[in-house]
């Protein structure tokens, strides 16, 4: 039987469900529209996050489409809950550039809580290029990737929006 959590791992624990913890569109700047919400299965994770406990989840994606196909932003929030002694070792676990995916950490944002930020260059098979800004952090047992992309990105409003889904928590 396990043992009765501690005051101190009971601090370290959120009381919100995953969904709660999802941002809102009164999060983001006017224009958004969700285009999906899910809650996260055990399929959605990686073998590394299962390995590191991964307990549960949810996504949720919002859409941005301006005058022209010219100005398109995705955002994308990927919330997980992890045992309070292993959500660190998620956030380095390292992320893998090849021929395809270019990683390149950005400086550290100063969010309050332990965080990684990434520019990921991505290019197709029609050797068009996407990019896609990346924010992972954790606070608690909560880990969360916010990855903003599309055709208009702005890395100083995606740390505004982390910020917000800090706060959350």
């Amino acid at each position: 039987k396990d043992a009765e959590p501690s005051i101190i791992q009971r601090l370290q624990t959120t009381t919100k469900t995953t969904s709660e913890l999802a941002l809102v569109l009164s999060d983001l700047p006017e224009g958004y529209t969700i285009k999906e919400r899910t809650p996260r299965l055990k399929s959605d994770v990686s073998k590394e996050a299962i390995d590191l406990g991964w307990e549960d989840g949810y996504y949720i994606r919002f859409d941005r489409i301006g005058e022209d196909i010219f100005d398109a932003t995705v955002i994308e929030q990927f919330i997980s809950i992890y045992p309070i002694n292993d959500v660190k070792k998620v956030l380095d676990l390292p992320e893998q550039s090849n021929e395809n995916v270019t990683y390149e950490e950005l400086p550290s944002s100063d969010l309050g809580v332990e965080s990684k930020a990434y520019r990921i260059t991505y290019i197709d098979e029609f050797g068009t290029q996407e990019r896609v800004y990346q924010i992972e952090f954790f606070k608690k047992n909560v880990y969360q990737e916010i990855d903003m992309s599309g055709t208009a990105t702005d890395y100083e409003l995606l740390k505004e929006i982390v910020k917000k889904s800090i706060k959350k928590i």
